[in-house]
């Protein structure tokens, strides 16, 4: 029998019937009338109970003391809120609302899509309500179910809540903190098929690279992005991998190229990095939670200083497993996210000036393509306007994924055991930056210089089978200044701690001609050997003619 249908004939005073039942009831079916009577308070209320269920339980002997009823009915209560929850349990696990209390909306729950939406206390009330959670008031508590829930949440807060690149959204054990993903990346669905558009523009930008091999540099490309999309698709964990710079003619297209192609390919999510770089914030959070970070016209100093920085930048972006996620809303340990980085610079000597010198241990770490073409939409192209163009592009990005992940091939000529890409530098745009840095220019001065000479007064050692030169860096740019005065007036070299840093850049490019010596008296000393094609007796001998003032 229902509840209901007792409720039904008690209220129809057919109690004739039911005390007869329950006076021939033991056992199991006597329990069993006790649950349908304590049932019917729950969902007939207290008033209810007042007047009948209490005096009808008493009258038929059914629970005959008053305290004992209360009792039953109060444990009832409870068994009826415990299951009510595990109910809810059921259907929507309770770790899925998430409280961080550094958060300006600290409440976090699943929201329509995959990832997680945010929002105060009353929000978070409103959505328990809905996954069915009541306002009865819980056992042994003065506060409704859902608001009694949202304290244990509150007493149990996670470490940290927003996105990380690469991560799928979800709570996550990272360096032994919680941590909730709250959105995931917009990835592909990688389908077979052609992509003319995304080939040709390729092929327009990349296969007339200056001073390079027909081809190379679409293949360098292809195969950079072919390992950043198995790594972000496959399980989206950090690996090393190069910093791409696109340098080349104005309106080339190589923004369009970054932010068009490559960054909807690898999750959609763009961030500036420049401001951390420079140190102009302290906060990370948005670089952590994007997998693709764009440089473009940001680079504005040339200072040693700042170059420097620079390039422990990059290097770092490339080859750190991990970075320190500083938010405004709290601070969580280093998380390994996934990352690629890409720069886009004009071609100019001016705007090139700024990119860190192709040094032996940052050289590994970028590859240099050279982006040209003419104009690939407007008058007399396949494309009225860019607006034309690009839902081909769009259309075509599923198709082009597709071949990266499945189709295109990394030749053994072109791999590496580190960063998987052998690194790629388009031979004009180093030879750009390597007449760029001050220390290539005064490498030529001082091969050309006379230090090794009679004249110079420097100390010659010869005991090695070659001329080696010892000097400081003051006296270097002393004799630099008198013998080589207009060649030295174009790196505008003002001081000997100038010189020194120039000195000691070389040392570390050139190690087969200078070496730091031990200090002498607090003075940094530099060992400059002459190259073997200056030290022939023929080459002395005109040195000395020259020297002299005559003529060969």
């Amino acid at each position: 029998m229902k509840p209901y249908e007792l409720a039904e004939r008690l209220f129809q005073r057919q109690e004739t019937g039911i005390r007869d039942a329950i006076s021939r009831a033991d056992g199991e079916e006597r329990r069993w009338f006790v649950k349908r009577v304590l049932s019917l308070h729950n969902d007939a209320g207290e008033h209810f109970m007042d007047v009948d269920l209490r005096a009808f339980a008493q009258s038929t002997g059914l629970i005959p003391d008053r305290k004992r009823f209360d009792a039953l009915l109060s444990k009832r209560r409870e068994e009826d809120v415990i299951s009510r929850a595990r109910r809810v349990s059921a259907s929507r696990p309770l770790t899925e609302m998430f409280y961080f209390p550094h958060a300006k909306k600290p409440f976090f729950w699943h929201g329509t899509g995959s990832g997680f939406t945010s929002g105060g206390k009353e929000d978070a009330l409103e959505e328990l309500k809905r996954l069915g959670f009541s306002d009865l008031i819980l056992p042994g508590s003065r506060l409704p179910e859902a608001r009694a829930f949202l304290i244990g949440i509150i007493n149990q807060p996670i470490d940290y809540a927003g996105g990380i690149a690469g991560i799928r959204a979800g709570l996550h054990r990272i360096g032994g903190k919680n941590i909730l993903v709250t959105s995931s990346p917009d990835l592909l669905v990688p389908q077979p098929g052609a992509f003319p558009a995304i080939q040709e523009f390729l092929r327009s930008r990349l296969d007339l690279g200056r001073e390079s091999e027909l081809g190379i540099q679409t293949n360098i490309l292809l195969d950079w992005l072919h390992f950043a999309a198995r790594d972000l698709y496959t399980d989206g964990k950090y690996r090393p991998a190069q910093v791409l710079a696109l340098i080349g003619q104005r309106r080339a297209g190589k923004d369009v190229l970054a932010n068009d192609i490559i960054a909807p390919l690898l999750g959609g999510r763009l961030a500036k990095p420049m401001a951390k770089f420079k140190g102009e914030t302290r906060f990370s959070d948005e670089l952590v939670a994007s997998e693709n970070w764009h440089i473009s016209d940001e680079l504005d100093s040339v200072s040693p200083k700042t170059k420097a920085a620079l390039e422990e930048a990059l290097k770092q972006a490339a080859v750190s497993p991990a970075l320190r996620l500083e938010g405004k809303f709290g601070t969580v340990v280093s998380v390994p996210t996934y990352r690629r980085l890409v720069i886009t610079c004009n071609d100019d000597r001016t705007s090139m000036e700024y990119f860190p010198g192709l040094r032996e241990n940052f050289a590994d770490k970028i590859i240099m393509l050279d982006v040209r073409g003419a104009a690939f939409f407007g008058p007399e192209t396949p494309w009225a306007t860019f607006a034309d163009w690009k839902p081909h592009v769009d259309r075509e990005l599923p198709a082009f994924l597709h071949y990266l992940l499945h189709e295109h091939v990394v030749p053994v000529a072109r791999a590496d055991a580190h960063y998987r890409v052998a690194s790629y530098h388009n031979p004009f745009l180093a030879g750009v930056l390597l007449e760029l840095d001050p220390a290539t220019p005064l490498h030529e001065i001082i091969v050309n210089s006379g230090i090794w000479g009679p004249s110079s007064d420097f100390v010659v050692d010869t005991s090695a089978g070659h001329r080696t030169v010892t000097t400081t860096a003051t006296g270097l740019l002393a004799y630099l200044r008198d013998n080589e005065s207009h060649a030295m007036a174009g790196l505008d070299i003002k001081a000997a701690n100038h010189l020194g840093r120039l000195l000691a850049k070389l040392v570390a490019d050139r190690p087969e001609f200078y070496r730091q010596l031990p200090p002498l008296h607090g003075t940094t000393r530099y060992a400059i050997r002459q190259p073997e094609a200056r030290c022939s007796p023929e080459q002395d001998e005109r040195e000395r003619v020259a020297l002299a003032g005559f003529s060969s």
